[in-house]
């Protein structure tokens, strides 16, 4: 419970209190549950928006996370789905942070998110790999082993566009 709620805090969501309380346990293992502090009878789901429900689910991982004693890696799938860009850099440093213990592997069609990944990870001192999907013509899927170009800075725009023009 206290994990849960450092998270929320790390991740700025500021709405309405919620917690996780336990609700029983089962085979010796404990069940819990996000209430609201307010309405512990009210459906959670029905009072967050979308983007609280996600930021909660969010810390509620992470903190299952902080208090496991494995290091296995982890991936997400766009995991900052109707967040707002507050949220998103949160969420970005949250997640650079989570690297330097495990491996985190984010899939994300949201360039902004991106860029927020890549200045937490290099204010972290962290490797970053970053691939895209791309497509031509004739073919579809192309991995590129670099940001997309909409991502990149000036200068490295410029180095690819050199390097094109001597190919």
């Amino acid at each position: 419970r206290t994990q849960f709620a450092t998270e929320l805090r790390e991740l700025g969501a500021n709405f309405t209190p919620v917690e996780f309380n336990q609700v029983g346990s089962r085979e010796g293992s404990p069940n819990f549950r996000a209430q609201l502090l307010a309405d512990p009878d009210a459906e959670v789901a029905r009072v967050l928006s979308e983007g609280e429900h996600t930021c909660a689910a969010l810390a509620g991982f992470l903190a299952e996370l902080a208090i496991s004693t494995h290091r296995s890696g982890i991936v997400f799938d766009d995991p900052i789905t109707s967040l707002d860009h507050t949220w998103r850099r949160k969420v970005a440093e949250r997640l650079a942070e989570e690297a330097q213990h495990r491996q985190v592997v984010v899939f994300t069609h949201d360039t902004v998110f991106l860029l927020f990944l890549l200045e937490a990870s290099k204010k972290m001192k962290q490797k970053v790999h970053c691939h895209h999907l791309t497509r031509t013509r004739r073919s579809t899927g192309i991995v590129v082993h670099d940001v997309p170009w909409i991502a990149m800075g000036v200068s490295k725009r410029i180095g690819v566009l050199n390097a094109r023009l001597q190919e």
